[in-house]
């Protein structure tokens, strides 16, 4: 289930930023919890990878927002260069890690942050956080397609901002961390999926949301299929056939884009 949070959560910030190119990696989020992994599996508790690795993006999740709030306000330009800022400085101290740890597992944890779906299991936890995700799109979908007007816009119609907010950014981040922490950072999908659906003429949160789930898990299927097949017996990361196949569909997506507005 945790394949289908990725495009969920590119879809919550893309609103929540107004930013088409915001993706699930934006926050640092992702580097928190590949840190708190890679540091479970350097001190050789790798059971307690998952923990580690929530713990890990749970810090991030508070410090970004800590540091983007100003008093009562916060706004998505600061959010993203507090988050910029704090996933340079983690990436600095994954890289230390990976640097520091003994050569036979170098490659492994490489590996793994490149997308691995070897072991990842479905998890209770993360089929409820998905459903939790879409039942969220259905019913406030109409508060969603105001707040990615504008706050003004979304105001006037007796949207609590502020509150919707906070809990798009708590529920995005949480879709991110379960991607990382069960399969690596597996990029572009976050990115790509919403926009392949949004051309299809479908805007409204309240249906984007749950093809996102549908459309995202398929992608990163066929991904994985690709990775294990292509060049068997090696296995790839998916992470790289998902950036194969998704950095020609967001070069279509924008040249289309580009035509119609021509």
């Amino acid at each position: 289930m945790c394949i289908r949070d990725s495009a969920m959560s590119g879809c919550l910030l893309q609103t929540l930023l107004r930013n088409p190119l915001a993706d699930p990696y934006i926050f640092g989020i992702s580097s928190g919890a590949s840190l708190g992994v890679l540091g479970a599996l350097v001190f050789a508790v790798p059971t307690y990878s998952i923990p580690f690795g929530f713990l890990g993006a749970g810090l991030v999740i508070v410090l970004v927002a800590l540091i983007a709030r100003r008093g009562a306000d916060w706004n998505p330009y600061r959010l993203i260069l507090t988050g910029v800022m704090v996933s340079a400085g983690l990436n600095a101290l994954i890289s230390l890690i990976l640097v520091l740890s003994p050569p036979n597992m170098m490659k492994g944890m490489i590996f793994w942050m490149m997308g691995d779906l070897t072991y990842a299991q479905p998890r209770v936890w993360a089929g409820a956080l998905a459903i939790l995700i879409i039942v969220f799109g259905v019913f406030f979908g109409r508060a969603l397609d105001a707040m990615s007007l504008g706050p003004e816009r979304a105001l006037a119609i007796g949207v609590s901002v502020k509150r919707l907010e906070y809990v798009v950014y708590l529920l995005a981040s949480l879709a991110a961390v379960a991607v990382v922490v069960e399969g690596g950072a597996i990029g572009f999908v976050g990115l790509v999926v919403p926009h392949m659906i949004r051309m299809t003429g479908v805007w409204s949160h309240r249906y984007l949301i749950p093809m996102s789930a549908c459309v995202g898990g398929a992608m990163v299927v066929v991904a994985d299929t690709l990775a294990r097949s292509v060049w068997a017996p090696v296995q790839l990361p998916v992470g790289v056939m998902t950036a194969l196949i998704g950095v020609p569909i967001l070069i279509y997506l924008l040249n289309k884009r580009s035509d119609v507005r021509n």
